[in-house]
């Protein structure tokens, strides 16, 4: 968009610098709801952000391979479970998918992430991670449950770690991170 004001008078026009500017996604009216996991029966909360449904809580779907942080399920059950790549890409609820990396820029840009932060690497996006993170306004509700590297190793509750179907590489896919501490988005 392009902004340029003027005045007018017995004079004539005057006109000023034309400012030009892109506007965010619009959060809309948020949506809540809820969707019942057929496969277990585990109610989730869910919500409506720039016209996609999320979840608004972490995947809590039993695998043989998923993990609660730090195999504790009765001290971080409400953290939901911990899922290698290979794990989560079959773990989503019937009618749901892993999200795509642009999934999370559509997701970004609702948040106010500015356009020339959206593709940058690493930590980005001042306060669109306390939008996001529990009693952010979007109602996103994201849970920092940290990461296991193995059944034995635990790191970072306080860091939270989500996978994207995208390939980044030949080896890696894109993941989005936050953080207790800060208030942007990996």
């Amino acid at each position: 968009y392009y902004l340029r004001g003027f005045a007018k008078n017995n004079i004539g026009i005057a006109y000023s610098e034309q400012l030009f500017f892109t506007t965010s996604e619009d959060f809309g009216t948020i949506q809540t709801g809820n969707m019942t996991d057929t496969r277990d029966s585990q109610v989730y909360n869910t919500v409506k952000i720039a016209n996609k449904w999320w979840l608004a809580q972490n995947l809590n779907f039993s695998t043989e391979s998923s993990l609660y942080f730090q195999n504790d399920s009765l001290t971080y059950n409400g953290y939901g479970r911990l899922y290698s790549y290979e794990d989560v890409v079959n773990s989503c609820p019937n009618g749901w998918h892993l999200a795509t990396d642009d999934d999370w820029i559509s997701l970004e840009r609702a948040m106010g992430m500015p356009e020339d932060e959206i593709l940058l690497e690493g930590w980005r996006g001042d306060g669109i991670a306390t939008k996001l993170k529990i009693g952010g306004e979007s109602q996103f509700e994201a849970k920092l449950g940290g990461y296991a590297q193995n059944e034995d190793d635990f790191a970072d509750l306080g860091l939270g770690y989500w996978w994207t179907s995208t390939k980044k590489d030949y080896e890696n896919r894109w993941f989005r991170s936050m953080s207790e501490y800060v208030e942007t988005i990996e």
